[in-house]
């Protein structure tokens, strides 16, 4: 939830324009994709830390 705040803010700051109201369907995409997009990056996060971690000792 902490990530919707900035996001919403940034959005209303930068668009010069009224947002439309998404449909379902579009809600439903969006938040699918935003899921797929924040499990991804910590997948990466985490596989690059244990990497590091388990680096061979000089």
């Amino acid at each position: 939830m902490q990530l919707m705040k900035p996001v919403v803010a940034k959005l209303i700051d930068r668009a010069n324009f009224p947002i439309e109201p998404l449909t379902l369907r579009a809600e439903d995409r969006l938040s699918d994709w935003l899921v797929r997009t924040i499990i991804t990056n910590e997948e990466q996060i985490r596989n690059r830390r244990d990497d590091f971690v388990n680096l061979p000792e000089l």
